[in-house]
């Protein structure tokens, strides 16, 4: 199943970070903009970061839709595990 845009208001959880000072690998934003597309069909996400003033625009792989759950580093594993499973799929 193709995953669905995120919208204004979603909370995402970090899966990468890397280049974006201000996002943290298993932390949860919340989204400020819905989704828009990118070139070569990835498409951006505007989030807050951990800096308040200064909402962060990066690419939707950095982020997964977060379910509520606390994020710790098993959960932030079966999330990978499972983009691994869906990508393999070519989902």
């Amino acid at each position: 199943m193709k995953r669905q845009p995120f919208k204004k208001g979603d909370k995402l959880v970090c899966m990468a970070d890397s280049g974006y000072p201000s996002l943290t690998i298993g932390k949860v934003y919340t989204v400020v903009k819905d989704e828009e597309p990118g070139i070569l069909d990835t498409p951006y996400v505007t989030t807050t970061s951990d800096d308040p003033q200064k909402p962060i625009t990066a690419h939707v792989f950095r982020f997964a839709l977060h379910d509520g759950e606390e994020v710790t580093p098993e959960k932030l594993e079966r999330i990978r595990e499972e983009r691994r499973k869906q990508t393999s799929r070519g989902i």
